[in-house]
């Protein structure tokens, strides 16, 4: 205990040796602390990404997906759109959505069977954060998936 105060004191002194560089040191962060409160302001709500879902599959597994990306703090940045095949093509085309989500029939065969399944996952051009961040999410689910799968067998 006493080595630790001894320590500290010195760490003291040599502090106030220099107030220059201790003023730097406290002032510094407190300032660009300051200046981002100052440029950040209100922005308003956080974007929220429009994802268009076409499942093909019907089952229990495809509706998996879409109810797990409206729960939880996901269901404050994303709303899933259940749409028709040719409804969801015109939607991104229109610039609606972020992404357009279509889960192939025999979707639900696949993922138990350990079978290739593709998903095919349509991002609007003209938007680039929320369909890369939707894009990502997939991603996750996918390895989610594969993950469970290998622990469930």
């Amino acid at each position: 205990m006493r080595f630790t105060l001894i320590a500290a004191l010195k760490d003291i002194k040599r502090r106030l040796a220099d107030p220059v560089a201790l003023l730097w040191w406290m002032g510094v962060p407190i300032v660009i602390g300051g200046l981002m409160s100052l440029i950040g302001g209100d922005n308003g709500p956080a974007p929220k990404a429009r994802l268009l879902l076409v499942d093909l599959d019907q089952t229990f597994v495809s509706g998996l997906v879409a109810r797990a990306g409206s729960q939880g703090q996901l269901a404050e940045f994303l709303e899933i759109h259940p749409v028709a095949a040719g409804e969801g093509q015109r939607g991104i085309d229109a610039g609606d959505a972020s992404a357009l989500l279509v889960i192939p029939k025999g979707f639900q065969d696949g993922v138990l069977r350990e079978q290739p399944t593709v998903l095919t996952l349509v991002t609007n051009p003209s938007q680039r954060i929320l369909p890369a961040i939707l894009e990502e999410g997939l991603r996750m689910t996918i390895e989610a998936a594969f993950y469970g799968q290998r622990l469930f067998g």
